[in-house]
């Protein structure tokens, strides 16, 4: 295994430089709350790699689920340090940061995922967690697995009432190969400044927003597919409140549809503007943002 004890800054840094195996799960489209495009904003731009309480919390519960692990199943926990990464032996872009380290008898010490976990938020309960593990921590447990050269792993998961859950599972090769040409795939965009399509979950109209947060004036033709969506869009927010969530995906795509460009040039001679709005500060800070509507092409 390849690793680094970086600082602080350090492993912020590298971490914006390589894809790693928390983000692995949102880059396949297995996260239930983050998709690609939100990890491609973080690796281009940084936003949301700061240190906050979120973290620091994570970081300190760590150690209470780590010594829970340890004497529940009565295995030894190594703790490599918070900020060391472990990189893949054959792709130089591919790392990991490990929560622990563990062994069991006469196996060689491997991979120990913790996760504090809130039932609610993830829709799995205590006496489900062992048989079917949340898929994005599985994916972030093999990635794991693959970086270190781990023949298996151990995922545990702290649920309300101090009631720890967990269970082993060996690497699966199989679903590792089928994975990299995709997690490929979007590095190689990465590296190009070429977004992935919007997807529709909670959050991603915001990285749609900060992500083309300027216009630059330009016009471009949309098909007749986007048309329909626009008429779609405008039909549903005429439902109001209730279709709400199904105006917010349909506004997410068409914004990255557009992205910098100010006009979009619909098939039935009407045009969609993502103009900037100024609105003046009195009591707080003046703030610009862009806005989507339909209008219609003057002289026709």
């Amino acid at each position: 295994m390849s690793a680094a004890v970086l600082s602080w800054e350090e492993w912020q840094a590298k971490r914006r430089e390589i894809l790693t195996a928390s983000r692995a799960a949102a880059v396949l489209g297995a996260h239930p709350t983050r998709g690609s495009l939100s990890v491609y904003e973080e690796m281009t731009t940084g936003h949301s790699l700061e240190d906050n309480a979120w973290l620091k919390y994570g970081r300190d519960i760590e150690g209470a689920i780590a010594n829970m692990y340890s004497a529940v199943t009565d295995r030894v926990v190594v703790d490599r340090g918070a900020t060391t990464i472990a990189m893949h032996p054959d792709i130089p872009w591919l790392g990991a940061t490990l929560d622990r380290e563990t062994a069991r008898d006469g196996s060689g010490y491997a991979l120990l995922e913790l996760k504090s976990i809130d039932p609610y938020g993830a829709k799995i309960y205590p006496d489900q967690f062992a048989e079917e593990p949340p898929l994005h921590m599985l994916i972030q447990l093999m990635i794991q697995m693959a970086c270190t050269g781990a023949s298996w792993g151990s995922l545990a998961g702290l649920f309300p009432g101090y009631n720890l859950q967990w269970v082993d599972r060996d690497r699966d090769d199989n679903f590792l190969n089928a994975a990299y040409p995709k997690l490929e795939e979007f590095w190689q965009r990465v590296q190009r400044k070429d977004p992935p399509p919007a997807d529709h979950l909670p959050g991603t109209l915001d990285v749609v927003k900060r992500l083309w947060s300027a216009e630059d004036g330009t016009t471009i033709a949309l098909d007749a597919e986007d048309l329909q969506l626009v008429d779609a869009w405008e039909a549903t927010k005429e439902r109001g409140r209730k279709a709400g969530k199904d105006a917010k995906e349909m506004e997410t795509v068409l914004r990255s549809k557009l992205q910098d460009a100010t006009f979009g040039m619909l098939t039935d001679g009407t045009m969609l503007t993502l103009k900037t709005t100024q609105r003046k500060g009195y009591t707080v800070e003046p703030t610009s943002f862009r806005t989507l509507r339909r209008a219609r092409v003057k002289g026709k």
